[in-house]
């Protein structure tokens, strides 16, 4: 084996939402973390400034007794045993727990596998051992890293909130304001028709919802209620005079419909180009297309990528966990994901060991409609965590008897991730902000040709 050039690694650690350690190396050639041998304790990852770095490995790792802070006290650890570690990808430690040795040394493959590690690893207190080419191995405690980085333990860490009704409420402003040069330069406003058929108090309740935001926008509200019993032939009809009428830009039928009634048939009669649901084939046709693009979107999945995009989280290249593969939310938001260059994977009843792959994702998309299904201990530190679900719980402090709690642990989930949304407040405003936001897009499409 050849010599290989010498260089200066930058070393971050993240042991769960404890500790962030940074620190710079030169001429390493040996890189030990001590961990417990305990799944059930926090993560731990390791990251440098390269992928890949050319030079010495020792393949035999030991992981030896010794310590990890934790809530600024000593935790023991017990066990010890030795990880074969390979050169070309991440070790896998333990479910959800992957190790990279990355360094790079002025000596070669023979010298550096030479070298016999000190006696002073098997030290109790000690938390990382470095070991320099120019000098003897020494041992850096886990403390004294956190005092010469000036860090603080992050027992008490909190993720930044994704306040979804902040964010809605600046959409709409931003909405009012093009509805308002829309109706000062052409004279027109878009309009929005909604269609609903029975008396169901949720959907009456959420069609008076999207009438009111209608109201403070500026957009003209088109109300149709038609009756339980209408029949199917009925109701396309109506669809059709919509379709027809100039002065409505976007139709939403609400759902569900009654039983006689076929959905994807109501659905596929409404006009492409005024489906602000974004669920006619084509469009869901287009969106899992490369290089053609929808001319609406489904509201909720686009209300997702909104919150990230505005919480300045970038989705291209991050890898995206999706928890759910429903048609009106994980698949659309797993295709908007791809679009977006992210890396996709998709969790459903039938996968097996959905914690381990939940891990992995910088972006987790929580839709799988199970109230706190996604623990704190499935999340990787720094994630951010998109929660779709609205799952009502038994509690008998409210006067309702019940709370609305996510498809997340909210509580644990957020002392691990770096972004989170709370429910409820997150997903649900941005839902109507976006069927708003359709409707404007639709009607400058004709009103501005």
């Amino acid at each position: 084996m050849g010599s290989h050039r010498t260089s200066s690694t930058v070393v971050r650690i993240r042991v769960g939402p404890y500790y962030t350690l940074q620190f710079s190396t030169e001429n390493v050639h040996e890189f030990r973390v001590y961990v417990p041998d305990d799944g059930d304790l926090w993560p731990f990852q390791f990251e440098t400034s390269h992928r890949y770095l050319p030079g010495a490995i020792d393949r035999e790792v030991l992981w030896p007794a010794g310590v990890l802070m934790r809530d600024n006290a000593r935790t023991k650890i017990q066990a010890a045993r030795r990880v074969d570690v390979d050169r070309e990808r991440p070790t896998r430690l333990w479910d959800g727990v992957w190790m990279e040795y990355q360094w790079c040394d002025g000596r070669t493959d023979s010298e550096a596998s030479s070298t016999t590690p000190s006696q002073n690893l098997l030290s109790p207190d000690c938390g990382v051992y470095l070991s320099t080419h120019s000098s003897a191995p020494t041992i850096i405690t886990v403390e004294s890293i956190l005092l010469l980085c000036s860090l603080e333990t992050m027992s008490d860490h909190k993720a930044t909130l994704i306040d979804g009704k902040a964010i809605a409420q600046t959409i709409r402003s931003e909405i009012a304001a093009e509805v308002c040069r829309l109706s000062e330069t052409y004279g027109k406003v878009p309009g929005l028709a909604v269609v609903i058929v029975g008396k169901r108090k949720d959907s009456q309740s959420y069609v008076n919802m999207k009438r009111k935001a209608c109201a403070e926008v500026g957009i003209k509200s088109v109300d149709l209620d038609l009756p339980e019993e209408v029949s199917e032939s009925e109701l396309i009809s109506k669809v059709h005079e919509l379709n027809a009428n100039p002065d409505v830009h976007g139709i939403l039928v609400q759902l569900p419909l009654p039983k006689h009634i076929n959905e994807e048939k109501i659905l596929s009669e409404i006009s492409l180009d005024k489906d602000v649901d974004g669920f006619h084939p084509l469009n869901i046709g287009k969106l899992a297309m490369k290089g053609r693009d929808p001319l609406f979107v489904p509201c909720t999945p686009k209300g997702c990528l909104e919150l990230l995009s505005r919480s300045g989280v970038s989705v291209k290249g991050k890898n995206a966990v999706v928890v759910g593969r429903s048609n009106i939310v994980g698949l659309p938001v797993s295709l908007l994901l791809l679009k977006e260059d992210a890396t996709v994977t998709i969790v459903h009843s039938r996968t097996k060991e959905p914690e381990s792959i939940v891990r992995s994702a910088d972006i987790v998309i929580a839709a799988a409609g199970q109230a706190m299904m996604i623990k704190g201990s499935w999340i990787k530190p720094g994630a951010a965590v998109i929660d779709v679900g609205t799952n009502a719980v038994d509690d008998p402090s409210k006067k309702s008897g019940y709370r609305l709690v996510g498809d997340d642990d909210f509580q644990e989930a957020s002392k691990v991730a770096g972004w989170i949304t709370p429910v409820p407040g997150g997903v649900g405003p941005m839902t109507v902000a976006m069927l708003l936001k359709n409707t404007l897009d639709g009607a400058k499409r004709v009103i501005e040709q």
